[in-house]
């Protein structure tokens, strides 16, 4: 059950076309107007807060995007990727269901 949780969940952030979309947003983002509300000066530190914080979770979906493969060029190797992912995962819950298993020689 584990494994096919993790196994959605990497195929939902393997997706080519959200890494694009990110990207090009990304690109795009010349500090210009993104949509957001000027506020007054007074709160900017509440602002500042928000935008790094949105700004942490673009570069760690990005990273996550990038680590399973969507960066890649070629389809065969996001396959490879995805493949190897999803054998090292499932080989490390095999291993963690071992040494649980034997738990007396602890």
């Amino acid at each position: 059950l584990k494994d096919d949780f993790k196994n959605m969940f990497d195929a939902a952030l393997s997706d080519e076309g959200l890494y694009e979309a990110l990207m090009l947003q990304l690109q795009n983002n010349d500090g210009g107007d993104d949509g957001s509300v000027s506020i007054s000066s007074s709160s900017s530190s509440v602002v500042d807060e928000e935008e790094d914080e949105d700004e942490r979770f673009r570069r760690t979906i990005l990273r996550t995007l990038r680590r399973n493969g969507c960066a890649l060029e070629s389809n065969a190797d996001r396959m490879t990727v995805r493949a190897k992912r999803r054998q090292i995962e499932e080989d490390c819950t095999a291993f963690c269901s071992t040494i649980n298993e034997h738990d007396e020689f602890l």
